[in-house]
C-alpha cells in the first residue's frame, strides 16, 4: 500500500489496554445499522459501568485522569493547566493535520475548540 493512500490515524486499539491501566476510560460505540449503542466505563482496566444507550453511529473514546493511579509518574507531572495545555497542543495539531476527523478539546477553556469532520476534503 502506498503511504499516500492511508486515510486513518491508524489507531486499532493496541494501546487501549495500556492506557486503560493508568487512567479512566469510557467508550461509546455504535456500529452503522445498529441501535442502540454500547457504553463502557473502565477504571484501571476494571469494568465499572456497562449499559446500552442511544448514540449516532461511530465510536467515542474518552481518556480522563491519566496516571491517576501511578504515584511514581505523578511527581513528574506539572500543574494541571500546564499538562492540559500540552494535551491541547497535540490534539490541535492532529485536528489541523486530519480535518476529515472530528476533534474536540476539553475541558472548556479559552484554548478549547470543537472541530467537526469535514465531509468532503481533498488535498492538493
Amino acid at each position: 500500500m502506498d503511504l499516500d493512500q492511508i486515510t486513518t490515524l491508524g489507531f486499532r486499539g493496541e494501546a487501549l489496554a495500556s492506557i486503560a491501566a493508568v487512567s479512566q476510560v469510557t467508550i461509546l460505540t455504535c456500529p452503522r445499522q445498529q441501535q442502540p449503542a454500547n457504553y463502557f466505563a473502565l477504571k484501571a482496566v476494571r469494568l465499572h459501568t456497562k449499559r446500552v444507550m442511544g448514540s449516532p453511529p461511530g465510536t467515542l473514546v474518552t481518556i480522563e485522569n491519566l496516571f491517576y493511579n501511578v504515584p511514581v509518574r505523578l511527581k513528574f507531572l506539572r500543574q494541571p493547566q500546564t499538562e492540559t495545555g500540552h494535551i491541547h497542543d497535540v490534539v490541535a495539531h492532529y485536528a489541523m493535520a486530519y480535518p476529515m476527523c472530528a476533534s474536540t478539546s476539553l475541558p472548556k477553556t479559552a484554548r478549547s475548540f470543537n472541530q467537526p469532520a469535514m465531509a468532503a476534503f481533498t488535498t492538493y
